[in-house]
């Protein structure tokens, strides 16, 4: 028997549904390119599986995949909606914040850069550090 709030591992698998609480990653990936959907996946779910270097690591791959590949990033009003939802959970995110941005407009460069910073903080590098490291 189920319990509320125990997680389906098929249909609510919990690194998903703690990620972004009241919102479906699948809802956001279903009609994007497997490389974008994957790179999008990984950011979503990196900080609640518990090896958050490794998923962003694997997203900035699928990212520059993507990218070189030309692949187009065409969005719904739907997925829209959500980016715009997820922007507003992750304000205190930066890199997080500017990663929804940037695929909002289909931006690789700045997905990758903000995957790139997202890394560095996961491996412990101070916020204050690395914006003085960009200053100069």
């Amino acid at each position: 028997m189920t319990r509320v709030g125990d997680a389906d591992p098929v249909e609510h698998p919990a690194h998903y549904e703690l990620s972004h609480p009241g919102l479906e990653c699948i809802d956001l990936t279903a009609g994007m390119s497997f490389c974008m959907g994957n790179a999008v996946k990984y950011v979503w779910r990196y900080r609640s599986k518990n090896k958050p270097v490794e998923d962003l690591r694997k997203s900035l791959w699928y990212t520059h995949y993507a990218e070189n590949r030309n692949e187009p990033v065409a969005l719904t009003c739907r997925q829209l909606g959500i980016i715009n939802a997820l922007q507003h959970q992750s304000q205190t995110e930066q890199y997080e914040f500017q990663f929804w941005n940037a695929l909002r407009f289909g931006d690789y460069p700045k997905m990758c850069r903000a995957i790139a910073m997202m890394i560095r903080l996961a491996e412990g590098k101070n916020i204050d550090d690395i914006n003085q490291e960009l200053e100069s």
